[in-house]
């Protein structure tokens, strides 16, 4: 028997539902085939993705454990159920398939062990876990410490996997733009390769898999086992991806794996926010998404979170983008206060003003150091500079890097 929103929910949904904005409820409302929703930052796409959940259960063309919603952090897979919950009770709620592309994965990876021909108890390694052991691989590869960055083998090992390719089938080889200095050196890449071999090899005497082994692997014996590709594709009969301009090609098969044509996939995301580079996902595959799935494309233009000097200023750098949204954002938030822009010489002059100007505002505006945050890129200043001239102006504050 289908499980119903209860009528006390249902009528919260209904009173919720009216706030949401013309485009925001198109999309909500939208019916079976592809749906591509673009929109920046402030506009309720995640708002979208829990309305849309509510919607297809509450209009009964999906019951609520036949919805997979993906995202991409473990916070934001949180944030998605609370509001699943708040929004249709967690009796309901905790029945849809809500979570990142990595646990889910290791969900289907464990519930199916048997079909795909897996060990059940097979051990996932975290960033932490995986870290620890590409130390000890570096270690074994004989790599100097200032070329034997674990950062830079971790992306190496994960750009192969998220390509869907062994990372040790042919030649190894780094991101473009690496350090000249380290690729000149006589033998690093044949060590790296060393390394990489050790750290497969510990998987496997581990029983573990990395992350992207996770993708990889799902992937891999969905294509190769049918039937248990067919189970998936008749238990989700609808997948919501929050983020979506953050893909990369491993999880865009996965996509296709499990919400086969018609494609009932619903993808909100902006492409201007792509944060993941560095492991393969691109803009490409919103239009790769737009090309073979041909979805209906509705862009969310309503801004409600900055200011309106913010929001133009945020909008005049990202129109200098390549980008596929051409809607600009608008907003009815208040004007706000204004912006500055300073040119500095150096990352130290860069510091010593910013030192100034925390100076400034507590000491002429009154701000509590507690209420003043400085963002900081670890590419035009470095944590010792800033620390240091905070130091030297004895103001007495923690400076936290996150």
């Amino acid at each position: 028997m289908r499980r119903r929103v209860s009528p006390e929910v249902r009528g919260s949904t209904v009173a919720i539902s009216a706030s949401l904005n013309a485009r925001q409820r198109q999309a909500v409302e939208h019916g079976d085939g592809p749906l591509l929703v673009l929109a920046g930052p402030g506009a309720g796409k995640t708002r979208v993705i829990i309305h849309r959940v509510a919607h297809l259960i509450e209009s009964g063309r999906a019951e609520p454990g036949r919805i997979l919603a993906l995202t991409f952090t473990n916070k934001a897979a949180q944030e998605l159920v609370g509001r699943v919950h708040d929004l249709l009770g967690e009796s309901i709620g905790s029945d849809v398939w809500v979570g990142t592309f990595h646990n889910t994965c290791a969900r289907i990876l464990r519930e199916s062990a048997v079909a795909l021909d897996i060990r059940e108890d097979f051990a996932i390694f975290d960033q932490e876990s995986q870290d620890a052991m590409l130390v000890e691989c570096l270690r074994h590869a004989s790599l100097p410490a200032d070329l034997g960055d674990v950062a830079r083998l971790r992306n190496v090992i994960s750009a192969r996997k998220s390509a869907m390719e062994d990372p040790l089938d042919g030649d190894v080889s780094l991101p473009d733009g690496e350090d000249e200095r380290v690729l000149s050196q006589p033998g690093f890449l044949d060590a790296l390769r060393v390394a990489i071999e050790e750290y497969e090899r510990r998987l496997g005497e581990y029983g573990a898999y990395d992350f992207d082994d996770l993708l990889k692997l799902t992937v891999e014996r969905l294509q190769s086992h049918p039937a248990v590709m067919a189970k998936y594709h008749a238990k989700f009969r609808h997948v919501l991806v929050d983020e979506y301009q953050d893909i990369n090609y491993t999880q865009y098969e996965l996509l296709r794996l499990v919400a086969p044509e018609p494609y009932r996939i619903t993808a909100v995301g902006d492409e201007d926010q792509s944060i993941y580079s560095w492991r393969g996902s691109d803009p490409k595959w919103v239009r790769r998404l737009r090309e073979e799935m041909q979805p209906t494309v509705i862009e969310l233009d309503e801004h409600y979170r900055s200011t309106r000097t913010v929001l133009h200023a945020a909008t005049e750098l990202i129109s200098r983008n390549e980008r596929i949204r051409e809607t600009a954002l608008k907003t009815n938030n208040p004007v706000g206060e204004p912006l500055y822009a300073y040119a500095l010489a150096n990352e130290e002059a860069a510091a010593a003003h910013t030192t100034k100007l925390v100076g400034l505002l507590h000491r002429e505006a009154h701000f509590a150091y507690r209420d003043i945050a400085a963002l900081i890129h670890p590419d035009k200043c470095s944590e010792a500079n800033a620390s240091e001239a905070f130091k030297k102006v004895s103001y007495g504050v923690q400076i936290r890097y996150s």
